[in-house]
């Protein structure tokens, strides 16, 4: 197997074999202006091939402080899949993502993203412990439609606010501060790790919360709209104190109330699988595992 680095002159090669002529053609001329526009780098986009034939795809994207390999690979609907083949193509890309000559300034710090329903869960975690990944946290994804009979009541003694009564460097602190990944990223910006979340959503800002417990600020949920067509609100992130019962119900409460104001029907809830208290909420008020994913980084 060899591995391929995809680039400007050799676009089409990532796409030739993974959709229709016409398509890959569209996609391949979309791909190459992205290259010209530094939409897009190399190192970024890999094909893997089997005796010359394409095998696998795969794909990592940038945001302000780092790249993130979340979209599963492809295995080419013209190749037959095989376990030892799928290894192998992997490897070769984990490799390559190893290279410190390549990889050299701070946002190409990488993390990656391992949805547990595919079949590349278990390769892709074997490499990344192999190549010194560390488990950021594990998480599911949960969706929940929005009907008038459902309780929004907040717990007494809690309050919200908006983000943006907060002064915007206050603002950056808070939401740095109380991250997971904060630990990888000492000497990141936080108001660019910020800007991740804002250009994560539509209308982000205008939603987002501080959580207050007796005047005291107890955490802050960041809901946004992840759709230009605006028909469904994600949970993209939140921080609680697990410890306080009420401060679980209040997030999953406050997110409804704010979809119910919007007219919107729709919401999903990314919630940390160690916050069982949320977990039970939304299953209660009848919400529906869609997904679950984990997290690595290299420290």
């Amino acid at each position: 197997m060899e591995l391929h680095i995809i680039r400007h002159k050799n676009a089409s090669d990532y796409l030739r074999d993974f959709f229709p002529p016409d398509t890959a053609e569209a996609y391949s001329y979309q791909l190459q202006r992205m290259f010209e526009s530094g939409a897009a780098k190399e190192g970024d986009y890999f094909l893997v091939t089997d005796s010359g034939k394409s095998y696998l795809q795969a794909e990592i994207y940038r945001n302000n402080t780092r790249r993130i390999w979340e979209k599963t690979p492809v295995i080419s609907p013209k190749a037959v899949s095989d376990s030892k083949k799928t290894a192998e193509a992997v490897g070769l890309i984990y490799d390559f993502l190893s290279s410190d000559e390549f990889y050299f300034s701070a946002s190409d710090r990488l993390e990656i993203v391992f949805h547990e329903d595919t079949v590349f869960s278990e390769v892709m975690k074997t490499f990344a412990k192999r190549y010194g990944y560390e488990k950021v946290g594990e998480y599911i994804e949960l969706g929940l439609k929005i009907s008038g009979g459902i309780n929004t009541e907040i717990p007494d003694g809690i309050s919200f606010a908006p983000f943006t009564a907060l002064e915007p460097e206050e603002r950056f602190r808070t939401v740095f501060e109380h991250n997971e990944l904060s630990r990888y990223f000492e000497n990141t910006d936080p108001a660019l790790f910020y800007q991740d979340y804002l250009d994560d959503g539509y209308f982000s800002e205008e939603l987002w919360e501080m959580m207050y417990l007796k005047n005291e600020l107890s955490g802050f949920i960041m809901p946004a709209f992840t759709s230009g067509l605006k028909d469904k609100i994600r949970l993209l992130n939140y921080n609680i104190h697990e410890s306080l019962q009420n401060n679980s119900i209040a997030v999953v409460n406050r997110v409804i109330k704010i979809c119910a104001d919007m007219k919107v029907t729709k919401a999903e809830f990314v919630v940390n699988a160690q916050h069982e208290v949320m977990i039970r909420e939304l299953f209660n008020k009848g919400a529906v595992k869609v997904s679950s994913f984990s997290r690595y980084i290299k420290k």
